[in-house]
């Protein structure tokens, strides 16, 4: 499980995409709460490397990269 922080307060469902580094999707999460600006995801198992992370939250879009080392 992990945590995002987006700078949208408001309490809107959110939605977050994660991609590969070639741009495939990877994983989707759809109706997260946008609980003050942080939206938990969980369920997700990746390998180790780098990701873009979009977040979709009412008319806003969030897009950031992570880099995952379990």
């Amino acid at each position: 499980e992990f945590s995002i922080m987006i700078a949208d307060p408001t309490n809107t469902k959110a939605n977050v995409t994660i991609l590969n580094v070639l741009g495939e999707q990877f994983a989707t999460f759809e109706n997260l709460n946008n609980n003050g600006g942080i939206i938990n995801v969980s369920n997700l198992n990746v390998a180790n490397g780098l990701y873009m992370v979009k977040v979709s939250a009412g008319a806003k879009i969030f897009c950031s990269r992570i880099l995952v080392n379990q």
